[in-house]
């Protein structure tokens, strides 16, 4: 049984699921149907209609000359007011806009068109993104100092379900997990047999040099 087991686990090892080892084809599957089972645009994108028409003038601080420098170019390109003093970025336009916005390049992000971001602002797609969280970021703390908790919120939930899982899941092609179905199942099931396959080698192993198991 141990020998069948290590047969297996070295063919597992081996580059002969197209061109990958089954652990690396596994994680690329359940990556690919994770990211599409987090895809939550569509819902986000009709949360935040109701924030079209919300005047914002705020002041944030990116911390840095060279993101402040480039957070007025991200929010000028889209539509909004964006003035710079040293790190410091005051942002004057519709909160509608500015969800709206992120929420356009984020789509982008989710179908790996990184070319159409970097044509539009002119540098990476991923600091796109990460410009679009920390904007949020600083904007959430000002606007909880003004008690407009609810804009807050609703920026904190763009945040997580879509700025943050358009850059981590940048690259991966999403799958649903309809079109895999027996490779799932499959896997969870051979999962389960390997795993008491090892088991009981082990078991029969230990009992075959004498070591007793009764109570």
């Amino acid at each position: 049984m141990m020998l069948g087991f290590l047969c297996v686990l070295a063919v597992m090892f081996s580059p002969v699921f197209d061109k990958k080892n089954a652990l690396e084809y596994m994680d690329e599957l359940y990556n690919s149907i994770s990211k599409q089972s987090a895809y939550s645009i569509p819902k986000i994108k009709t949360d935040a209609e109701k924030y079209r028409g919300t005047a914002l003038d705020v002041t944030i601080d990116m911390h840095n000359k060279t993101a402040a420098e480039q957070t007025v170019s991200l929010l000028t390109k889209n539509g909004l007011t964006a003035d710079l003093s040293e790190t410091k970025v005051e942002v004057r336009g519709d909160l509608g806009k500015i969800l709206e916005s992120s929420l356009l390049d984020a789509d982008k992000m989710h179908v790996n068109d990184g070319q159409a971001i970097r044509e539009k602002y002119g540098f990476d797609e991923k600091l796109s993104l990460y410009l679009w969280w920390k904007i949020f970021e600083e904007l959430q703390v000002e606007l909880r100092g003004k008690k407009e908790f609810d804009q807050a919120k609703m920026l904190m939930t763009t945040t997580e379900k879509v700025i943050e899982p358009a850059y981590n899941y940048y690259g991966i092609t999403p799958e649903k997990i309809s079109g895999k179905l027996v490779v799932v199942v499959f896997s969870l099931v051979f999962y389960l047999i390997y795993t008491v396959w090892y088991g009981f080698s082990i078991l029969y192993i230990f009992e075959g040099l004498g070591f007793s198991f009764d109570h």
